[in-house]
């Protein structure tokens, strides 16, 4: 059964099968309101991209990681070269090494700016606005547990998630191939180390839906935000098209932040029902709203996000690398 799954996953991927293209490019730019899907019925899968985060000492992160390990229907899927790209992008070894050097640069910057008086006029107040944002954005990487915090996380990882690869010499010539046609993901990377995530995520899925797997939808978690993955959280149109042809299912992309939001949601909603109040109206299916269609007025703040990412990154989603 496994290589048959494999020789279907290639045929998609390497277009020997049709898959609906139009139809997905026409669901990208409707704005209506998905049919929300609980949290427990959802297929994650990770991306290097959000392991820091994950692994960060918060009482979010905490539960963020709480529901992806937790008994659902829905499967957690790690690609094995999510795993191989956190290491070779010396993640790990970078928070390990760094993170105090860069957390007392940090605090000495900070009294600096503090000590600048009102004849600088609103640079003080612009600067501290700033490295308030970078503090809440990448604050995880200044905190000296950030190492211990990595290691938790991937034993929980590797205790709960299913870690799917898939040949390698099968796909080479099929990445080249998608590479040159720019298909996404990966065609503004060097490498095809995208591509091989996304297959394994489909893999993951596929071989979780024929054990019995119950769940509605697929979402790969990432902060990844070039658009050859993704505009607005919106998947690009091959992906969801081939999501489709292989498991009959929606795709969806999330930030980080916006899997905290909702895990924070569904916390709410679920207090309510613990004191037999009514559940508040966003509540019921806990998935809340679908991700932001390309037709939707962007919110506040959308306008300055580039399409290769924001704030201090290497475009992978990932903290630019010393």
């Amino acid at each position: 059964m496994a290589d048959e799954l494999v020789s279907r996953l290639l045929a998609v991927l390497d277009r020997q099968v049709q898959v609906d293209v139009a139809q997905a490019l026409a669901d990208a730019f409707d704005v209506r309101a998905a049919q929300p899907t609980p949290l427990t019925e959802i297929a994650f899968g990770l991306d290097s991209s959000v392991f820091l985060k994950l692994a960060a000492k918060s009482a979010s992160a905490t539960d963020q990681v709480d529901l992806l390990v937790s008994d659902r229907t829905g499967p957690l899927i790690l690609p094995a070269q999510a795993v191989q790209e956190f290491w070779n992008n010396h993640q790990y070894n970078y928070v390990k090494s760094t993170a105090d050097k860069m957390r007392d640069s940090f605090d000495v910057l900070m009294k600096d700016v503090e000590k600048l008086d009102s004849a600088f006029g609103g640079f003080r107040d612009k600067a501290k606005a700033l490295l308030d944002e970078f503090t809440e954005g990448f604050g995880h990487l200044l905190d000296p547990e950030a190492s211990r915090g990595v290691q938790a996380l991937l034993r929980l990882l590797s205790k709960h998630a299913d870690v799917v690869s898939v040949p390698r010499t099968d796909l080479a010539a099929i990445a080249a191939n998608r590479k040159r046609t720019k298909t996404p993901p990966g065609f503004m990377d060097d490498g095809d180390g995208d591509f091989y995530i996304w297959a394994e995520f489909l893999h993951g899925a596929m071989r979780a839906q024929e054990a019995g797997r119950q769940f509605e939808r697929l979402v790969l978690l990432t902060n990844d935000t070039k658009k050859d993955w993704s505009r607005r959280e919106v998947p690009h149109p091959v992906l969801a098209a081939e999501a489709h042809a292989l498991l009959g299912l929606p795709l969806e992309l999330w930030k980080i932040e916006t899997f905290a939001r909702y895990v924070k949601e569904a916390g709410k909603a679920e207090a309510e029902a613990d004191k037999g109040a009514p559940p508040a109206a966003a509540a019921g299916p806990v998935a809340a709203e679908p991700a932001r269609q390309l037709g939707e007025v962007p919110a506040d703040g959308d306008a300055a996000e580039t399409a290769a990412g924001h704030g201090p990154e290497d475009g992978s989603g990932n903290p630019a690398v010393p």
